[in-house]
């Protein structure tokens, strides 16, 4: 079996689960930051929008944008099965205007060039992909001065869960940038915050926009008390990561967003962090 048929399985099993997360306290978050950060950059275009959302799964991030603002192409890719035809029935009840939801390898999958207003690649995608093509991907996608958000789980959030279950050998793995499994089963690939914006630094037509974490201090609980905290704090508990995500020394949260942009001929230089 190849890699990739084997991560499809590995996503066809967990769809359950992975539209279970949303409902939890952290999951309900983490969306909540998510759309909110990126409607803040989606301000700067008027509406109608493109988007292309690689590594889509059920479109949840899409679907909660488009309540917000109108979208009139919505391309989406994702090697699961099971996650697509999800896809697809979700968004019969959406306000978007055109969709398109294939099922494809990520790593191989022709997208169409320069016809993106946003690209998204949230989840897990940018962790089991040979980060600098996938980052080509994203730059040729997107039109001049179009933003690309690419979430990345960072070998900080699996330092943290090898300790807390005593899990050594994973300790020293994710320590050393190896690969190890997500707790879905899923191989992936920890990155240094570093290390990935050398490499947006390396590709032509993509600049570096901003760095901010999703989820920094819920996650970091059981979720018992999870769901505690968010039952009487909602409201200061929204505000305080919000403000922890525009904080310009802290990385580390859920997943780390990444914002990069294609640069425009009508650019200044107001855009790059």
């Amino acid at each position: 079996m190849s890699s990739e048929d084997s991560i499809a399985e590995d996503y066809d099993e967990i769809a359950d689960e992975y539209a279970d997360f949303y409902d939890t306290p952290a999951g309900k978050l983490y969306l909540h930051i998510t759309t909110e950060q990126i409607h803040s950059y989606l301000e700067k275009f008027g509406d109608p929008i493109t988007v292309l959302d690689i590594g889509c799964g059920q479109c949840t991030v899409a679907r909660r944008l488009a309540d917000r603002v109108s979208i009139k192409r919505f391309d989406g890719v994702d090697i699961s099965t099971e996650m697509v035809e999800r896809a697809r029935h979700h968004l019969k009840e959406s306000t978007i205007e055109s969709t398109q939801i294939e099922c494809a390898d990520l790593r191989t999958y022709e997208y169409a060039n320069g016809e993106y207003d946003i690209v998204l690649a949230q989840g897990n995608v940018a962790s089991y992909v040979d980060v600098s093509p996938f980052l080509e991907q994203i730059s040729s996608a997107l039109k001049p001065g179009g933003y690309g958000f690419v979430s990345v789980i960072t070998r900080h959030r699996y330092i943290l869960r090898s300790l807390w279950t005593d899990d050594w050998n994973a300790f020293v793995r994710a320590f050393n940038g190896d690969q190890v499994n997500d707790r879905d089963g899923v191989p992936m690939t920890p990155y240094r915050v570093d290390a990935l914006k050398s490499y947006i630094e390396d590709v032509n037509n993509l600049e570096l926009v901003d760095i901010y974490p999703k989820v920094s201090y819920l996650n970091q609980l059981p979720e018992s008390h999870q769901t505690t905290l968010m039952n009487e704090h909602w409201e200061e508990i929204k505000q305080i990561e919000l403000e922890n995500a525009n904080s310009p020394d802290n990385y580390h949260g859920t997943q780390t967003e990444f914002v990069v942009r294609r640069p425009s001929p009508n650019d200044d230089d107001e855009y790059s962090v």
